[in-house]
């Protein structure tokens, strides 16, 4: 009797093919049992080229014929008549997935296509002590520049990064790249290192909102990360800690020119209030910084609050 479960975990959804292709479940069973590990995947690999994208496959439609050449012919020519011949490294990476089948006979030509187009997603896959479908998942979600074999071996297997952490830092550089693809390869030119790095800061490719006030010639928005950083160095707070918020939407920083930092807080849809206005070193406010700043509010829009935390 034959284990159908067996024949299952070998072949994966390529099932079909392979009792088509070797005449029925004992010989496909007894083929695929006394070859290694590399060379099912090989055959798994054709049999996945056939079912999506058989117009590569040589003679794909005579399954005698290939059933001659999985069995006789060398690793090298079966992938090339199969159309994999600008995959290389292929029959290497096949040789380091597990002994059973793909669950997603995909997965095969994805290895494929991303050894195909070479750069550093492939050399990483190429280099990657384990392969696995979440080994995929994670050099197709790696920013380029991030994309190593330590760093495709870190996510997947030591930290685990979460699958939404992954996707969400593909979809925001894809957004990235057509909203200012400059600030994305600045960002890819800084952040070369450890994915830990480089996803931790997740949020830094996400450009500041516009200013919900322009202010005025003393009362300056800051309206970038960069300039947030450089104003916490001057005034010796930690104001860059709160970028995130900024990027989201719930609060907004202004310089008082050379004399004190301020934070609007926004109240739904009520508008803006000042959450507090301090001087270098966090200290309060001296009485002339107080009072150009109630000069600068006299000007603010009816949606800005202009009380200052500081008054009396």
């Amino acid at each position: 009797m034959i284990d159908k479960s067996i024949l299952s975990a070998l072949t994966g959804e390529v099932q079909g093919w392979a009792v088509a292709t070797f005449g029925s479940e004992a010989r496909a069973l007894d083929a695929l049992v006394k070859a290694t590990s590399r060379r099912r995947h090989i055959w798994c690999a054709v049999w996945s080229q056939l079912t999506y994208r058989g117009e590569r496959v040589d003679q794909g439609g005579d399954l005698n014929t290939w059933r001659e050449r999985l069995v006789s012919l060398k690793d090298r020519e079966i992938l090339r008549l199969a159309g994999f011949q600008n995959a290389h490294g292929f029959q290497g990476v096949l040789g380091r997935l597990d002994w059973m089948a793909l669950t997603d006979a995909r997965l095969y030509l994805s290895i494929a296509d991303i050894l195909s187009s070479g750069g550093n997603r492939a050399k990483a896959l190429r280099h990657s002590r384990e392969v696995s479908a979440r080994t995929l998942e994670v050099i197709q979600a790696l920013p380029d520049n991030l994309c190593t074999a330590h760093n495709v071996e870190f996510c997947a297997i030591q930290r685990r990064v979460p699958r939404k952490e992954l996707r969400t830092l593909e979809w925001r550089m894809a957004r990235l790249a057509n909203l200012d693809p400059v600030l994305l390869s600045n960002w890819r030119r800084r952040y070369q290192g450890s994915p830990d790095h480089g996803l931790s800061m997740l949020d830094e490719l996400v450009p500041f909102p516009a200013p919900p006030w322009r202010g005025t010639d003393n009362l300056v928005p800051i309206d970038s990360s960069e300039k947030l950083g450089r104003y916490s160095r001057q005034y010796q707070n930690c104001i860059h800690h709160h970028a995130d918020s900024v990027r989201r939407g719930s609060s907004y920083f202004y310089e008082l020119k050379d004399l004190a930092i301020v934070e609007f807080d926004r109240v739904g849809s009520l508008g803006w209030e000042i959450a507090y206005a301090l001087g270098p070193r966090n200290s309060p406010l001296t009485p002339d910084a107080e009072y150009q700043l109630s000069q600068a509010l006299l000007m603010a829009p009816a949606n800005f609050c202009r009380i200052i935390p500081n008054e009396e």
